[in-house]
């Protein structure tokens, strides 16, 4: 077994998958690069910062491998073993650190208003709602870097954001393809309300399970107070309400009737009619008739994950980030 199969065996055993610390090797790793001393401490040094591996722990290929302390995680509805648990929290450290190193702080505190936000973002806007797209140039001009993993340390079924932080500032990474876009303004707004709520300081992340979804799940366990309040801040910054409530058509009612009351109250009280259509989903469990809602909507086809990370680019000064770096940006977070 050669000496980089051997680290990727040690990492596994840490909880991160195997194809996704190949993923993390520099493009630059050979045979040839492996038998050089200078090289190898150098992929490992590379290694320990962005996933947050104790050096000493790494470099001892006879210890079990040690992550940084990085703050503890809450893990919210998501079944992970410890060594995932760790992995996970390990890799979005690493990556809010590299970003937010690049990323210029915001000129002003963040509210804690969802109100004052959403003011914010519709006083004299073209858009008729909040939509992703203005939730990301929100994110920046407070200097949130918005991520969506297109690479993760571990196959984690139903992950679908994390918000980590690095001190007083703060991370999102979003982890799934949405059903529609509006789904995942919901899971940047709910982010984002654990930051501005204060949830999440000091190397403290949260990584959430799905919502707004067919796939949701319930565990059994009742919402916490941090979860509950991330609710209303997202509700309140995409609606005005902090609980959004869906009268949809009678049982018999068809997919374009849906549509159409999402378009007309969507418009007349400037709410994203997929997130209208997505909340009629959860609160009537009629999963059926708002996919195919959702598929009559004319933006349904919007490429969100590539946008995003596009936009994180513009984000980022590119002189704080050495070539390896924004290698590494391009395999976790692909802007394609």
């Amino acid at each position: 077994m050669s000496k980089t199969e051997a680290l990727i065996k040690r990492l596994e055993v840490a909880g991160f998958a195997g194809d996704f610390v190949r993923t993390c090797l520099p493009d630059w790793w050979d045979e040839q690069a492996e038998e050089s001393d200078s090289s190898w401490l150098h992929l490992q040094l590379g290694l320990a910062q962005r996933l947050s591996i104790e050096p000493l722990s790494l470099f001892d290929e006879n210890a079990p491998l040690q992550l940084s302390d990085v703050g503890r995680p809450k893990f919210k509805h998501l079944a992970l073993s410890e060594p995932q648990q760790r992995a996970a929290n390990g890799f979005g450290s690493g990556l809010a650190r590299l970003l937010l190193a690049a990323t210029p702080e915001g000129t002003h505190e963040l509210p804690s208003s969802a109100l004052e936000l959403r003011h914010l973002l519709l006083e004299g806007a073209t858009e008729p709602w909040v939509g992703f797209g203005q939730l990301l140039t929100l994110c920046a001009a407070f200097g949130i870097p918005v991520a969506h993993l297109t690479a993760f340390p571990a196959g984690i079924k139903g992950m679908a954001a994390m918000t980590t932080s690095v001190g007083a500032r703060g991370a999102i990474f979003t982890a799934r393809k949405p059903t529609h876009p509006a789904q995942v303004s919901f899971y940047i707004a709910h982010e984002l309300g654990h930051i501005a709520l204060g949830h999440v300081r000091d190397g403290r992340s949260i990584v959430e399970a799905l919502t707004l979804d067919p796939e949701e799940t319930d565990d059994g366990l009742p919402p916490d107070d941090e979860e509950v309040a991330a609710d209303r801040f997202a509700f309140e910054l995409l609606t005005g309400q902090p609980i959004l409530h869906v009268q949809g058509p009678a049982d018999k009612g068809t997919a374009r009737e849906l549509v159409e009351k999402a378009i007309s109250t969507g418009h007349a009280l400037r709410i994203d009619p997929g997130l209208i259509i997505l909340c009629f989903g959860r609160q009537s469990n009629r999963w059926p008739l708002a996919g195919a809602a959702l598929k009559m909507l004319p933006d349904r086809d919007v490429a969100v994950p590539a946008q995003i990370n596009r936009a994180l680019r513009t984000q980022l000064d590119p002189e704080m980030l050495s070539s390896e770096d924004r290698a590494y940006i391009d395999a976790v977070a692909a802007a394609v």
